[in-house]
């Protein structure tokens, strides 16, 4: 029986995915806020979503500043191996 492991990448689904709960999560932030001050009910919970967001957009810039970096040496790289 052969195994069809053509699936088993998501790379780009999960980047899409990243990105649009990245792009949709500050408006939720915003009304969370809102609420809770208008209603001066605003508590530790509140902080800890802002922080969990800060936290996550600053792991998603220094992942793909990673995958930049390496690029540029792969092709660094690659062109002194040619050029060799």
């Amino acid at each position: 029986m052969v195994v069809d492991n053509s699936d088993l990448h998501h790379g780009d689904f999960e980047r899409t995915a990243c990105i649009v709960f990245l792009c949709v999560t500050p408006i939720f932030l915003i009304a969370r806020f809102a609420s809770r001050i208008l209603s001066k009910q605003i508590g530790i919970d509140d902080w800890a979503a802002l922080a969990a967001f800060v936290s996550a957009k600053c792991q998603f810039r220094m992942f793909g500043l990673l995958i930049l970096l390496r690029q540029v040496f792969i092709i660094s790289c690659n062109s002194v191996t040619l050029a060799g």
